[in-house]
């Protein structure tokens, strides 16, 4: 058996050692596991403040070792600006700053702006994941929107208050309770005709996430997944009861190919129980990169009379995803997809649309980059298309 007799950090210059600390598992006096090891390399990549992260062991005597962690800090702010452009909304702009670990604190703040002719948005987010170096986390979200859809224009303001545990070194709790005012104008009654002009959310949103992957940005080992039940009701006007379960899972063949080869699979399903009035907004829409790549972003939903978008109460999507490195250490991948989701009313999946294609993903300093290019598979004649699409801050 042997023991560790020290834990010493080196290689940061910005993030507080006790930051370090209290994401790795290994502790003078306690007995060495490579396990605990191998979880430790793993909590401190998945916080995304490092490039790279190395535990190296030196021998003291027979039964002692002195641990030295070593990492390579990455960049975590960022302020980024951009211009986008859809079929709906035309040309619009996109404007946020955020620092994901405030003066080596771990915490995280982040303020974004995005405009459009048809869409206005503010958001406002503050975390600190471990308060007071505990095992809770505290999250406060704040935000505005107006958007003018085509039939109706809406306004929407809302604050959350997410309050985090740790149970495990992969699973965590959360309680999340939130309020939302939603204001309706300009509505076509033709197209809506079960609206409310003025309307409210209060809402809580107990949640168990679980998460064993190696990195924050492009995973290649691990599982990240998770149940969620949101409940409106609690005072507010809208009531609703919402179920989401994910999963996502990656895992490496390169002990079997000589490049190295990541297999990804990732499912979400979605129950709405509609217990009161429920505004459209609440309900499913697929489509674009977070559900069926070569849709466009919500084109995929139940239709009312008019072939007006009307959303669905269940949704099942998933997608099967195979990457090989393009420059390993430049962190490029190059990646191909196969994408299915299914959504439908009276709880019934009777619309499904499938797709394939290829993505290009880098973890550049700005944030994880991607470029998909993706086609549907056997369209219908109204389907709503997006072959190519460009994104900054999502991944798999």
């Amino acid at each position: 058996k042997v023991y560790i007799s020290d834990v010493i950090i080196s290689g940061n210059t910005k993030t507080l050692d006790s930051v370090i600390r209290r994401n790795i598992y290994l502790y003078p006096g306690y007995l060495y596991s490579l396990t605990d090891k191998e979880d430790s390399i793993n909590a401190l990549k998945r916080t995304g403040y490092f490039d790279d992260v190395k535990i190296i062991e030196k021998r003291v005597d027979q039964n002692h070792i002195k641990i030295i962690v070593k990492v390579k800090e990455g960049l975590t702010g960022s302020l980024k600006a951009g211009i986008s452009y859809n079929s709906y909304s035309k040309f619009g702009m996109d404007l946020s700053i955020s620092e994901n670990n405030v003066f080596g604190s771990g915490q995280r703040v982040s303020l974004s702006f995005n405009k459009s002719s048809k869409n206005v948005t503010y958001n406002f987010d503050l975390l600190n994941p471990a308060v007071n170096d505990s095992k809770y986390s505290l999250e406060t979200n704040i935000y505005k929107t107006s958007y003018t859809g085509y039939s109706y224009k809406s306004k929407k303001t809302g604050i959350s208050f997410t309050v985090g545990k740790s149970l495990t070194r992969f699973l965590r709790e959360y309680m999340t309770y939130g309020y939302e005012s939603l204001h309706l104008t300009d509505i076509d009654t033709n197209v809506l005709n079960d609206y409310r002009n003025y309307s409210s959310k209060s809402y809580i949103v107990p949640s168990l996430i679980y998460n064993s992957t190696d990195d924050r940005f492009f995973p290649q080992h691990g599982i990240n997944a998770g149940i969620s039940a949101t409940y409106a009701g609690i005072g507010g006007t809208q009531k609703f009861f919402k179920t989401n379960i994910f999963g996502k899972f990656f895992y490496s063949l390169d002990d079997k190919f000589e490049i190295m080869t990541i297999l990804k699979y990732k499912f979400r399903f979605s129950y709405l129980n509609e217990i009161g009035y429920t505004p459209l907004n609440e309900r499913f829409y697929l489509g674009g990169l977070t559900s069926i790549r070569g849709y466009d972003w919500g084109s995929v939903s139940p239709k009312d009379s008019n072939g007006n978008d009307i959303g669905g109460d269940i949704a099942f999507i998933n997608s099967f995803e195979i990457s090989v490195p393009v420059n390993l250490k430049k962190r490029m991948w190059l990646s191909a997809f196969i994408d299915n989701g299914s959504v439908g009313k009276n709880h019934s999946l009777n619309i499904t649309r499938s797709s394939y294609g290829i993505s290009f993903n880098w973890i550049s300093p700005l944030g994880p980059l991607d470029f998909t290019y993706a086609l549907p598979i056997n369209p219908k004649k109204d389907d709503e298309l997006r072959k190519f699409e460009f994104s900054i801050g999502t991944s798999f």
